[in-house]
């Protein structure tokens, strides 16, 4: 017995095409999007460590700092003009990756200048080190406009980061929304 199949007409095979085609457009791009919401310097390293392993692995890394990370790209030499509550918040969240505290065993302070201390003599990469490495592989960096806002942070106290661009999260979604990988840290 045999099978005999026959050929869709062209309007079938057309429609066939271009679904296809959707489904290919469909698939997540090789990128990673990361969203940090911690600004404690173990989260911040885990999240700079897998966006410059993912970007050494040839993928494109789109990071967003929102809540309590922005502080995290706060610049320690750099001051810029507030308002009572920009400078609360200024006074309490901590100035430049030099002062992240642990999200864990703080200690006053001295958790993070043991981790510190520990990861030079085990030449694991600095906060401040990967950021360079970050910006050198091309991660992109985007701050939520609305948690710099909230925390009276402004533009010009934020490190000087290559591209470093203020978003809102719709935006941070739509970049997510097309990566195979998305984490939130």
């Amino acid at each position: 017995m045999s099978l005999a199949f026959a050929a869709p007409p062209d309007d079938e095979l057309a429609d066939l095409r271009r679904r296809v085609a959707a489904l290919e457009h469909a698939q997540p791009a090789d990128q990673v999007a990361l969203m940090l919401v911690s600004g404690t310097l173990d989260r911040v390293l885990c999240a700079l460590m897998l966006a410059t392993s993912a970007a050494a692995s040839g993928s494109r890394v789109e990071m967003f700092f929102s809540f309590w990370a922005v502080a995290a790209l706060r610049d320690a030499q750099k001051n810029a003009k507030k308002d009572v509550w920009g400078k609360l918040f200024g006074w309490m969240l901590p100035r430049g990756t030099s002062n992240l505290p642990l999200s864990r065993m703080n200690v006053g302070g001295a958790g993070p200048l043991m981790l510190r201390a520990v990861m030079a003599r085990q030449g694991v990469a600095s906060v401040e080190e990967l950021l360079g490495i970050a910006a050198e592989s091309g991660v992109h960096i985007a701050v939520c406009e609305t948690s710099r806002r909230l925390f009276g942070i402004p533009t010009e106290e934020l490190t000087d980061y290559p591209g470093l661009e203020m978003v809102g999260a719709a935006t941070f979604l739509e970049r997510a929304s097309r990566s195979r990988v998305s984490l939130l840290i």
